[in-house]
C-alpha cells in the first residue's frame, strides 16, 4: 500500500527529519513540562495515564510521568532538545492530531518551563456476539478476529466459549468485518473421513459476519469511539471437502517444492508435500479466487511456475498442469506521444523540484538522485508478489530504448520513474492493450515490448467545506480503482481557503473523498468500506475537473 503525497508533504517530511536530528546541547540547564490529559469525548481528566517524552537524538533518553487524580502531570530535569510527546492508558488510544500526526512535537530550550501541554485519550470499543453452527447450536473454540482490511487491530482475537460467546475488546473506531475460523470442526486440511453409511462429511470454513466466506461480501460492523456493539452472530458456513490436484512439470529429483495460493483479494497460503513425480493433492483450501504457482530453489536461483488462476468453491479441481516458463529477456522501446512526455534532464528535474501528486513509479516522486530515467516492472499476480520482493527495472536510453533481463512469467504493472508521463498502452509484438499491465505468463515469445507514454495528465481541484464553511487542513484522498497495477493513490491537504488540487492525475477511474485528519486513510483494497463517503471521478486526458467536496465526519 504506498500512499502518494504531494510536494508540500514531502517538504514537511524532510523538515521533520532535520528537526528530529537536531542535537541537544550537553551542558545546558534542564527544562520542564507540565500539562493535563483529558477524555476526548467527555472532557473529564484521565487518571493514571502514562505520558512519555521521547527524545529524537540518537542517544536521547525517554522521560515519563503518570497523571494525578486531577489528570495533571509534571516532568522535570529534561535536557534541551526535540521531543515527541505521547500518552497511553489501558482501554484508551491517542487520537490522531491535525495533519494525521500521532504525537506532539516539542522543542525545548534551556530553562524552558512549558506548563500547558494538553493531551487527549479516547476510549477503545468492543464487539461481542456468538458463533453458531448451521443448526444454531453454539460453536466452542472458534477463533474470532476483526478485520478492517488495512491490517489495523490485526492482533485482536478471541476464542469463543462453550456457549459460542466472544468479545473483541480494545478496538479503535472503524468499520470491521468480523470473521470466525473454527479449528475444532474439521476445518484443518486433511483427507475426508471414509464413510460407508452414505453420508458425506462436511466442514466448517472461515465465515464472516453476514454468513459469507469472502471478505468483500461480509457485513461490516461500524464501531464508534468507545462504543460497545453487541449481538453479532456468526453462523458458520458448511461446505464439502474439496480437493485440488495436478502435476508440477520439470521438478528436479529430491527437490522441496511449495505450492503458493495467492488470494486475489488478499491473504495467501502455501502447501508443501508435492510427490517426487511432481504430482500433488491438496485438500480444503478456503473458498475464493486464487492465483496458483509452484516454486523451488535450484542452486542460487528461485524457480517459479507460470501463475494459474483458479476459483475454489464446492467442487474438486483436478488435472491441473503447472509448468515453468523460462524467464524472458525483453528488448523494448518507449514511444513518446508528445515531446512533453520525455524524461527531464537532470537540470530540468532539479528546477522542477519534483513531486507531482501521482508519481508513476515505486521509487516515489521523480527520478532518484544521480539516476537517469528508468522503466520498472512490478508483479501484480498475488502468488508471485509473495516471493518477488523487488521489481525489475532498466535504464531508458536517450531514444527510449531499454533492456529487461530475466523477467519471470507473470503479469506486470509497468511504471516510469519520471513524473511528467504516464503509461498509455503496451504492445507485446503485434498485441496491444490499453493501460499499463502486460501479461507475460507465457513469456514474451521473443517479441519486443513497446510502451506508449503520454504527458496528457488531467487535473482535479475544488473546495472542501462543512456546515461552517470552507475547511482548512482537511485531507483529500484520491484512489485509482486499478491502484494495484498503477500505484495511483494520493493525498493532499486543503489550503486556508479550503481549496485543494491534484495537478497531475493519470487518466482513469478514481474515487475521491475529504476526510478528518484522524481517520485512517481509506486507501488500497478497502474502497468499498468507504462507498458512502467517496465520490467517483472519471479523468480523461487533459481534463480540468472541478469537484467540490463535503468533509466526511469521523466515526464517533
Amino acid at each position: 500500500m504506498r500512499a502518494r503525497r504531494n510536494s508540500s508533504l514531502l517538504a514537511l517530511a524532510a523538515s521533520l527529519h532535520a528537526w528530529a536530528q537536531a542535537p541537544a546541547p550537553s551542558s545546558a540547564e534542564p527544562a520542564s513540562v507540565e500539562g493535563m490529559v483529558t477524555h476526548a469525548v467527555s472532557g473529564a481528566p484521565v487518571v493514571r495515564a502514562h505520558v512519555l517524552l521521547r527524545g529524537t537524538a540518537r542517544d536521547a533518553k525517554t522521560y515519563g510521568a503518570i497523571t494525578t487524580a486531577e489528570g495533571t502531570f509534571a516532568i522535570s530535569g529534561i535536557p534541551p532538545g526535540n521531543y515527541y510527546a505521547t500518552v497511553d492508558r489501558v482501554g484508551f488510544f491517542m487520537p490522531a492530531l491535525p495533519g494525521g500526526r500521532n504525537s506532539v512535537q516539542l522543542s525545548l530550550k534551556a530553562k524552558d518551563k512549558k506548563e500547558d501541554l494538553k493531551l487527549q485519550l479516547a476510549p477503545l470499543g468492543s464487539i461481542s456476539g456468538r458463533v453458531v453452527d448451521a443448526k444454531g447450536d453454539p460453536v466452542e473454540g472458534a477463533t474470532v478476529t476483526p478485520d478492517t482490511g488495512q491490517g489495523a487491530n490485526g492482533q485482536a482475537r478471541e476464542v469463543s466459549d462453550d456457549q459460542g460467546r466472544f468479545r473483541l475488546a480494545g478496538l479503535t473506531p472503524g468499520k470491521y468485518r468480523v470473521k470466525a475460523a473454527n479449528t475444532t470442526l474439521s476445518s484443518l486440511p486433511s483427507l475426508p473421513e471414509i464413510r460407508t453409511d452414505g453420508t458425506v462429511e462436511v466442514r466448517y470454513v472461515p465465515t464472516y459476519y453476514g454468513g459469507v466466506t469472502d471478505f468483500k461480501s461480509a457485513t461490516r460492523v461500524e464501531l464508534g469511539t468507545g462504543a460497545e456493539v453487541n449481538g453479532i452472530e456468526i453462523a458458520m458456513v458448511r461446505l464439502p471437502h474439496v480437493r485440488i490436484s495436478g502435476r508440477v512439470q520439470g521438478v528436479p529429483a529430491e527437490t522441496r517444492v511449495a505450492l503458493i495460493f495467492g488470494q486475489v483479494n488478499g491473504g495467501s497460503r502455501s502447501s508443501s508435500g508435492i510427490r517426487k513425480d511432481g504430482t500433488f493433492e491438496v485438500w480444503d483450501i478456503d473458498p475464493g479466487k486464487y492465483v496458483l504457482s509452484a516454486g523451488w530453489t535450484a542452486g542460487d536461483q528461485r524457480v517459479q511456475t507460470s501463475p494459474f488462476e483458479i476459483e475454489i468453491g464446492e467442487s474438486h479441481i483436478d488435472r491441473l498442469e503447472l509448468r515453468v516458463v523460462p524467464p524472458s529477456d525483453l528488448a523494448g522501446s518507449i514511444l513518446f506521444e508528445d515531446e512533453a512526455a520525455r524524461p527531464p534532464t537532470p537540470k530540468q528535474g532539479a528546477q522542477q523540484g519534483q513531486a507531482p501528486n501521482m508519481p508513476q513509479g515505486p521509487q516515489g516522486p521523480g527520478m532518484a538522485a544521480n539516476r537517469g530515467p528508468r522503466i520498472e516492472l512490478r508483479a501484480v499476480d498475488p502468488a508471485i508478489m509473495m516471493v518477488q520482493n523487488s521489481g525489475l527495472s532498466s535504464d531508458v536510453g536517450p531514444e527510449g530504448g531499454f533492456q529487461l533481463k530475466g523477467v519471470a512469467a507473470a503479469r506486470y504493472g509497468v511504471t516510469l520513474t519520471w513524473p511528467n508521463a504516464w503509461v498509455k498502452s503496451i504492445s507485446l509484438g503485434s498485441q496491444t492493450v490499453e493501460g499499463n499491465v502486460v501479461n507475460l505468463r507465457d513469456g514474451s515469445g521473443g517479441a519486443a515490448l513497446t510502451v506508449l507514454v503520454s504527458s496528457a495528465f488531467g487535473t482535479i481541484s475544488g473546495k472542501v467545506s462543512d456546515a461552517s464553511g470552507p475547511v482548512a487542513g482537511a485531507r483529500v484522498v484520491l484512489v485509482s480503482e486499478d491502484w494495484i497495477s498503477t500505484g495511483d493513490n494520493s493525498m493532499t491537504v486543503t489550503e486556508e481557503t479550503g481549496v485543494y488540487k491534484f495537478p497531475r492525475v493519470r487518466p482513469g477511474k478514481y474515487r475521491i473523498a475529504a476526510i478528518e485528519a484522524g481517520d485512517s486513510a481509506p486507501f488500497m483494497g478497502v474502497l468499498d468500506d468507504y462507498e458512502d463517503i467517496f465520490a467517483r471521478v472519471d479523468v480523461r486526458p487533459k481534463d480540468q475537473l472541478t469537484k467540490d467536496l463535503k468533509r466526511h465526519a469521523p466515526i464517533r
